[in-house]
């Protein structure tokens, strides 16, 4: 296969290679080790934000609140969140959702939109991993194991406090 044969394939274009031009030697190709969020990296060129604010309803939130009180308590809740719940894996980040949805703080089904999600959840807490395997451990887990129980009590009790202590 010729070089140019092989730029002009769709997958060099989606790869992470690079074309480092030398005189003597021609064109050869490296690849790059860096970590890359092609989703964020979008989202920063379309100037579109993601951010996991918006998933912050408190539709079904006990006790009902007032619009101007849901506001500050969502920036204090993203505050808190950033604060404590940074540089979650997936299932941790899974068994975070899944106490915000039983606190009713965001939508029982969080996770209709898995790309939007992990961009949110990447651009806001820094969530290491993939959308693959976020997406993998909602499939998986569609209802929380006996072993998730008590991690999702713990955290739905610590942000509850959180809440009632603004």
């Amino acid at each position: 296969m010729k070089a140019n044969d092989f730029f002009e394939q769709e997958d060099f274009k989606r790869s992470h290679y690079i074309l480092v031009h030398r005189r003597s030697n021609g064109p050869t190709l490296r690849q790059v080790f860096t970590i890359k969020l092609p989703q964020m990296q979008a989202a920063h060129k379309s100037g579109v934000k993601y951010s996991f604010e918006h998933y912050l309803t408190f539709e079904a939130y006990q006790p009902a609140l007032p619009a101007h009180d849901i506001a500050k308590k969502r920036k204090a809740l993203l505050e808190f969140l950033m604060q404590q719940y940074s540089y979650l894996k997936p299932k941790a980040a899974y068994l975070l959702l899944e106490a915000l949805a039983e606190l009713g703080i965001i939508r029982k089904n969080y996770n209709s939109n898995t790309a939007a999600l992990y961009r949110a959840l990447v651009t806001t807490l820094h969530l290491q991993g993939t959308r693959q395997a976020l997406s993998s451990i909602l499939n998986q887990r569609q209802t929380a194991t006996p072993a998730d129980k008590p991690l999702i009590a713990a955290c739905k009790q610590r942000i509850d406090d959180f809440l009632r202590n603004i």
